[in-house]
């Protein structure tokens, strides 16, 4: 069974500036783009069509958080994003399925996103990215 739940506009900023600069492209006044130091957390705007659109605002990852816990965090803010198109859309009841698949697809297009970012950043630094291991042979 598929599910079709259209998924918002959604940006990923790593920092203040990539913020900022959402906020400028979209005309609404900037903030502090973390809430309280946390490690993320997702800002809501509507577009000029009443259309959502999310920033979700991610901290770099530090050292001692490894990819699970940073996956962690992220489904935890898609869940926020599939929380609040609930609310917009006065969706009470949408159903386990259709709940669980757009959160999935929330959260690997964050994930997807913010791999590609970390490539970018890798590559920009001259870092070499782990290649992926390989299987020995018996």
């Amino acid at each position: 069974m598929t599910f079709a739940i259209e998924l918002p506009y959604i940006d990923i900023c790593r920092s203040q500036k990539e913020f900022d600069a959402y906020c400028k492209s979209c005309n609404y006044p900037s903030e502090d783009w973390l809430k309280d130091n946390t490690d993320g957390c997702i800002r809501t705007h509507l577009s000029k069509n009443n259309d959502l659109c999310f920033s979700v605002c991610l901290a770099e990852r530090p050292a001692h958080i490894d990819d699970i816990q940073f996956f962690g965090l992220i489904t935890h803010e898609a869940v926020h994003i599939w929380q609040n198109m609930c609310e917009h859309y006065n969706e009470r009841e949408p159903g386990s399925e259709a709940e669980a698949y757009t959160i999935q697809r929330i959260a690997q297009a964050i994930a997807y996103t913010c791999k590609r970012d970390e490539a970018k950043a890798a590559t920009k630094l001259g870092k070499k990215l782990p290649k992926k291991a390989k299987r020995k042979a018996k």
